[in-house]
């Protein structure tokens, strides 16, 4: 794997400024497409900008970030409906998985995928079956728009940590609940966010109130976070050269232990523990989402130009 000691850098890089925000909500997904769309050639924009042009969906490239998760919750997909593959957004590495089991998994056991089948593939399968698909030119204009929108997608998925973890067994500051905890979903947090998966995965903007509000998912205000990110995250040119769909998720999967390393709040009630978010964790974890969000963009983009290069 060509991406090494990135967690090492990052802390680090904790004492040289943060960006507030977290990842990867509608903001985050369109922070990545915005990332990617400004770095493509003339040419290669003129063909992402034609596969979305008098789209019956009514997307744009960096839109269409965000189509894959309307779509699951029942809007713009109008017939013929894209298939949901609710389970293709992320993938269950278990915590505490054997090197041999993690392969297994983002390989899928080498089943082909067909996303009329959802069984048969994951987010990193996914990734590269999408990319294949748009690389060759399959199906109608509609089915490349849906296509590309999911590609989009996903690739900013697999960068987020908590979409690359399952704990289902026991930590020294938490017992999941049964089943697993489906990447920190179940993991309770003193913060407005409530759970550790929303910490990372609900917004760029922090909630004003426990209801969430105050959050701005424009495109414009994901340009203004993508222009902040920029200059502040420059990943190395062997990092955006993996091309690997099964490397980001292992990178992503290789933040667990930090992630789930909040103490729990000893004065908690509920059945499932709540724990302590402190201000040392969240600087680091702007730091870590920061980073990958830059690294997706920059992978998108050079995916992108493989894609349609001439």
């Amino acid at each position: 794997m060509k991406t090494k000691n990135l967690f090492a850098g990052l802390i680090a890089a904790v004492t040289t400024g943060i960006v507030a925000l977290q990842a990867w909500d509608g903001c985050g997904h369109q922070v990545v497409a915005t990332i990617a769309y400004e770095q493509l050639p003339v040419a290669v924009k003129a063909k992402v900008d034609k596969v979305f042009a008098n789209d019956p969906r009514g997307r744009t490239f960096v839109d269409a970030a965000t189509w894959p998760d309307d779509i699951k919750a029942g809007k713009r997909n109008d017939p013929p409906g894209a298939p949901l593959n609710k389970s293709w957004h992320f993938i269950d590495l278990p915590y505490k998985a054997s090197p041999e089991e993690i392969e297994r998994l983002v390989t899928n056991d080498g089943i082909p995928v067909n996303p009329h089948i959802e069984k048969t593939g994951t987010i990193t399968t996914a990734i590269t079956y999408y990319a294949k698909y748009l690389k060759a030119m399959h199906g109608t204009r509609l089915a490349r728009a849906d296509a590309l929108s999911f590609l989009i997608h996903y690739v900013g998925d697999v960068h987020q940590p908590m979409h690359c973890v399952i704990v289902e067994e026991p930590l020294p500051n938490y017992t999941p609940p049964s089943g697993g905890d489906l990447g920190g979903n179940g993991f309770g947090i003193h913060h407005p966010a409530g759970e550790l998966h929303a910490l990372w995965d609900d917004s760029f903007d922090e909630p004003t109130d426990d209801k969430g509000t105050g959050r701005d998912a424009s495109i414009a205000h994901a340009k203004a976070v993508a222009d902040a990110l920029r200059p502040k995250f420059s990943p190395t040119q062997d990092q955006i050269d993996d091309d690997d769909p099964a490397d980001w998720a292992r990178e992503s999967y290789s933040y667990r232990e930090f992630a789930y390393n909040l103490p729990e709040d000893p004065a908690s009630k509920a059945a499932s523990k709540s724990h302590e978010v402190t201000p040392e964790y969240l600087a680091q974890q702007q730091q870590i989402a920061g980073a990958r969000v830059v690294l997706a963009g920059d992978r998108l983009a050079a995916l992108l130009k493989w894609i349609y290069a001439k």
